[in-house]
């Protein structure tokens, strides 16, 4: 008799861990079907989680990502293995980076005077000195228009 309880035993050591696996594997496919409610989904998540926690069967976070993180491994193995993909992949990233820094100091506001005023500087041309007027741009624009030599 204690040997058919001892067999008993280990048949359902073995089926557990069969119901075990099946749950892990189902967690970790379990998508929503097409034109499915959110009822219907909640519905079975729900049983799924009561039938896993009922065995005692958790799934850390590591074990729920590991699909993920093994493609991305894959993604980036595939990228390396060619040098020139590579090369190709730096010069992008570095492109992006550089675009994205230079919009960011385009985009920057630029410091308007409060009170606008006439600088004079000194600028060098062909070896000679000019004293040139800088003349702000929100100046430039209004002699322009007042101008009606240049209509």
């Amino acid at each position: 008799m204690w040997e058919a309880i001892k067999r008993l035993q280990q048949g359902e050591s073995l089926n557990i861990q069969d119901v075990k696996t099946n749950l892990y594997w189902e967690f970790g496919k379990f998508t929503s079907h097409d034109e499915e409610s959110i009822e219907s989904y909640y519905t079975r998540f729900y049983k799924l989680m009561n039938e896993m926690i009922r065995i005692n069967l958790t799934v850390t976070t590591m074990q729920q990502y590991q699909n993920e993180v093994n493609e991305l491994r894959a993604e980036k193995l595939a990228r390396n293995a060619n040098p020139l993909a590579l090369v190709a992949t730096v010069q992008a990233s570095q492109d992006q980076f550089y675009q994205s820094s230079r919009s960011h100091r385009s985009s920057a506001p630029s410091p308007k005077p409060s009170i606008p005023s006439r600088s004079h500087t000194i600028t060098r041309h062909k070896g000679k000195d000019l004293a040139k007027p800088v003349t702000p741009p929100s100046e430039t624009a209004s002699e322009e228009d007042n101008d009606p030599e240049q209509a």
